[in-house]
């Protein structure tokens, strides 16, 4: 049985992040194939290291973290222009009440 190790991924300021891989951030959070997207999936789709685009999504004005998880638990980011679905709010009032 093979472990692995799971790590934090590094804080970077977001100023460090070269435009060009913010423009591709940017376009893979927005690509209409998703409603979502993980830190993970928009690096596998761009190559943007995982540091930068954890950057990009939490510390610019592009995203908004939804309070759903993947299906592993990961966090989940939606174009901060785009409202919140149904699931979105059923999870939040479950969230409510069950604290």
């Amino acid at each position: 049985m093979q472990h692995f190790e799971i790590r934090p991924i590094p804080e970077v300021p977001l100023e460090t992040v070269p435009p060009e891989e913010f423009e591709l951030v940017r376009a893979a959070l927005h690509n209409p194939q998703f409603q979502f997207r993980t830190i993970t999936g928009i690096h596998q789709e761009t190559e943007v290291p995982l540091e930068h685009v954890a950057a990009v999504l939490d510390n610019s004005e592009l995203a908004r973290v939804s309070v759903m998880r993947d299906k592993k638990g990961d966090t989940i980011y939606a174009p901060k222009e785009q409202k919140k679905t149904v699931r979105e709010r059923v999870a939040t009032i479950l969230y409510i009440l069950a604290h």
